[in-house]
């Protein structure tokens, strides 16, 4: 496999590519981490359900909410498609592993006058270095071994 580091700034491509990356038939895991207070995390998710990755997917979490990702009703059904989560409100790195592609995603909030906060994607970094993914994919389960395991009720 020859290495490649590459970036993405337009939204419908970072899709594109991670629906891409989801066909491939040897996708060995999924990891999912971030502050998921925007739609391209649920488009993530909905991708690794619809091609059956979800199974092979671990998602942290920061918090439970009332909407969105992180609300009860998206992770039962997270949970019972087979998909793992656990909650770690102290980790919030925007990072996707897809088999062995990491993806870095960075985002932009805007605060309202009103207190609300409008977050965008800006772009994200993607490769398949060995030794990047590595280090990206053992920070992750190190965290995942201390977060807390959400459950389906």
């Amino acid at each position: 496999m020859e290495r490649a580091i590459f970036y993405i700034d337009h939204v419908e491509e970072l899709k594109e590519y991670i629906e891409k990356l989801l066909r491939k038939e040897a996708v060995s895991e999924v990891l999912i981490s971030g502050t998921f207070d925007n739609e391209v995390y649920q488009e993530i998710i909905e991708r690794t359900l619809i091609t059956d990755n979800i199974k092979k997917s671990k998602i942290i979490i920061p918090m439970v909410g009332r909407n969105g990702i992180v609300s009860r009703n998206y992770i039962n059904k997270i949970c019972s498609a087979g998909g793992h989560m656990k909650i770690n409100s102290k980790y919030r790195s925007n990072i996707v592993v897809i088999g062995n592609y990491a993806l870095i995603l960075s985002f932009s909030s805007k605060h309202y006058h009103n207190g609300t906060i409008k977050v965008n994607f800006e772009y994200c970094v993607v490769t398949n270095d060995e030794e990047v993914v590595k280090k990206i994919t053992n920070k992750f389960n190190d965290i995942w071994n201390y977060s807390l395991p959400l459950v389906e009720n």
